[in-house]
Order: structure tokens, then sequence, then C-alpha cells
């Protein structure tokens, strides 16, 4: 770091000299510094991951706001029942300011998911600083930390959204905090490919922007069947498009030129298919991934999705599903790598908490913004013990979910520790 600051000295001094040529070599080597700087690097990448995400939330905040603000007026002012849509048999209603906050219970609730974050962030930092000497050797699975500490940030957005939503629920603002959690599915994803992929960094902000597009084609086009089939196509050549570089390429470009150039070698690898067992695997996993989509993706054309967003979800979660069973397979049945058994118990206890979670939300429904108000209030149910009702539940346990789920991502490979870098790629 010392280095950079001298670069910089020097850059200055020759702007300030009229010596443009020291200046210009003096810049030129603290751009070669800065690359070389594993911190600078790490820190502009995991501002580059976070900033997306950060900036989705902002327009959501600035539209939810408005609809928040007026409605928290004319239930505070007016007396209107109907503004918020609340569990009134447990709701615990507090003044803040001007406004009266219908259930202040519903926000609070979300604060185990700022907890799972911090305590994801403290864990993905403790590994940083251990694994950094280890992959100086050049041994180990070369972790990208920047995704682990976005993963961290988008982990907080869903709770700072979802606090926000349940200030005053709203059919307008029912779905910010839906944004992020497609935006944490992306990541997932993308993280697995990171472990076992030399470079991904030609895709490395694709989650975010694939959530961007459909957000965008939601919001311009709404619920129209065109909406659904670009959504739809979009889905279709997306998947395609990185399963085609993550099964057969061994590599992720966003240039189609770059495909184009490596058509032959793909090719190839199909022909020889039957002497490698391995690409056997890679075979059943890119057809089943594809087939997966385009079945998701019919559904979705053919209206049995009403919510955009659940629709994203599934997807989503069907990929990450397909990817992690190819991903275990391949380590498991054909590397021989071992499984710890902290991997297998936090594999195992996110996979219980998220069902558990589920028939939460799905079951224990004390309000609903996709009814009417009259509809929703005939959903309302007595708290559970205390302040606490089903839908904090969901929250709890959801927030533990990410983290364990984080955290078994965080460790999937610490068995290859000893392992040379290069043999730890699929």
């Amino acid at each position: 770091m010392d280095d950079v600051l001298n670069d910089v000295e020097d850059v200055f001094e020759g702007i300030r000299s009229k010596n443009f040529s020291a200046s210009i070599g003096g810049l030129s080597n603290l751009l070669r510094r800065v690359k070389q700087n594993e911190l600078i690097v790490n820190l502009t990448q995991t501002i580059g991951h976070c900033s997306i995400p950060l900036l989705v939330f902002l327009n959501s905040f600035d539209s939810a706001y408005v609809d928040i603000q007026g409605n928290l007026k004319s239930y505070t002012l007016d007396g209107n029942l109907d503004a918020c849509f609340i569990n009134s048999q447990c709701a615990f209603p507090v003044n803040v300011s001007d406004y009266r906050i219908p259930d202040i219970s519903r926000v609070t609730s979300n604060l185990p998911y700022l907890v799972s974050a911090i305590c994801f962030y403290l864990l993905a930092d403790q590994k940083y600083r251990v694994m950094r000497p280890i992959n100086a050797r050049g041994l180990g699975v070369k972790h990208d930390f920047a995704l682990f500490y976005a993963l961290a940030f988008i982990t907080a957005l869903i709770g700072l959204a979802s606090a926000i939503y349940h200030v005053c629920p709203n059919q307008t603002t029912s779905r910010i905090d839906m944004y992020f959690i497609e935006i944490l599915l992306g990541y997932y994803s993308l993280k697995l490919y990171q472990s076992r992929i030399p470079d991904i960094r030609a895709v490395y902000y694709a989650p975010a922007i694939v959530i961007c597009v459909l957000t965008a084609i939601e919001r311009v086009m709404g619920d129209s069947d065109l909406s659904w089939d670009l959504i739809a196509g979009f889905h279709i050549a997306f998947t395609f498009w990185v399963s085609v570089q993550l099964f057969f390429l061994g590599k992720m470009t966003m240039n189609p030129y770059t495909m184009f150039k490596e058509r032959r070698s793909v090719m190839q690898k199909i022909r020889d298919c039957r002497r490698n067992h391995e690409f056997k695997y890679q075979i059943g996993a890119f057809l089943l991934g594809n087939v997966a989509t385009v079945a998701i993706a019919i559904s979705g054309m053919s209206g049995m999705w009403t919510d955009h967003s659940m629709y994203n979800v599934v997807a989503l979660t069907a990929d990450i599903v397909i990817y992690m069973v190819y991903y275990f397979g391949t380590k498991y049945l054909l590397r021989k790598e071992k499984i710890g058994t902290k991997v297998v118990v936090f594999l195992v206890g996110s996979a219980l908490l998220w069902v558990l979670s589920f028939i939460f939300f799905f079951t224990y429904k004390s309000f609903d913004t996709t009814l009417s108000p009259a509809e929703s209030r005939c959903l309302n149910k007595p708290c559970i013990a205390g302040p606490v009702e089903g839908h904090d539940v969901w929250h709890c346990l959801s927030a533990t979910a990410i983290l364990l789920t984080n955290v078994m991502i965080l460790v999937i490979d610490d068995d290859l520790i000893a392992t040379k870098t290069e043999d730890t790629y699929f």
C-alpha cells in the first residue's frame, strides 16, 4: 500500500513540475501496482458487486417511499384501515413523528437478516485471512471474497427492504424485497461457478444485470402476455448461453465471437463423450438444466404464474439445485474428493430451515396484499406467542437459512486446502 501512495505522489509531483513524461511514468507504475495490490482489487470488486443491488434498492425505495408515505398519511389522519394490509389481531402500532406505524413488530422482526449479514461478513473476512497465505503458495480453491462480501451486503438489503415494506404493506410495495432475493440466488450460482472456473470476470455482474433486465421488462410491460414471452425467451437464451460455456468451454465470456472460435473444440468434446467419463456428467447436467428451464418458461407463458418475482425465484432456484447436484456429483463421485462433516451439517440444516420457512410463508398467511382489504382481514390470526406471529417466524427461519447456505458455500471446498489450485478446476 505504501508503494501505491508513493506512485500517487510521483504523479502529482510530475504535474506540479510540468514534467509530464515523469507524470505518465508514475501513472503507469501506479496502475500496475494497483492491479497487483490484492486489497485494492478486492475492495473495488466488492464495491462493483454491491453497487448494482444498491442502485436497485434506491430505485425501489424511491417509488416505494411515495406510496408508503401517502398510505401512512391516509391511515394516520383519515383513519383509513384499508391503506395498510396488516394482521389486526396481532398488531402493535406505534407513533413515529407525525405518522402512526400500524404494526412495528413486523418491522423489527427483520433484524435477523441484519444479524445474519454481519455474522457472515465476519466469517468470510476470517476465512480470507486464513486462505490468503495458502493461495499465495498456489494451494487450495482460490475464492473471490468480493462475492462473499456481496452476499453479506445483499442479505442486509433483503432485511432492510422487507422492513420498509412492513412499515405499511400494500399492493404497490409488496415485492420490494423480492428483487434482492432474486439477486442473492443469482450470486449463489456465480460463486459456485467461480470456485471451479479459472476466470469468470467477464460475467462478474451478470446476475445483477439479468435481474435488472427482467425487472425492467416487468415494469415497462406489466403483466401482459408479451412481458411473459420476453422474460421466458430471455431466460431460455441466457441459460443456454451460460451452460454451454460452463460445461463445454470451461470458461465464461460475454463475447459471442469467443464462443464462435471455440465451436470446434466444443464439438470435439461432444464427440469424445463416450471416452470421457466426466464429460458424460457435464452433458447430463447441461441437458437437465436446459430442459428444466424450458419447462419453467413454458409454465410462465401458459399463465401458471401470476407473479413475475415468484417465477424468477423458482427459475433461479432450479438452476442452483441442478448445478449443486452436478457440483457434488463431480466432487464426490468423479474427483473422489471428500465432503466434510460440516458441509453436510450446513447443507442439511439450511435445506430443513428453507422447507420450514416456506411452510410458514405459504400456509400461515395472516394478510395478503394480492386480495382486497376486506378479504385480507379474513386471514387475520392471533399471535403465536407474545408479539410473534407466523410471518415473524418466516423472517427468523429464512434469515438463518440464508446464513447457513452462505456458510455452506464458504466451506464447501475446505478439503482441498492442500491441493494445488490448478488441480481444483473442473
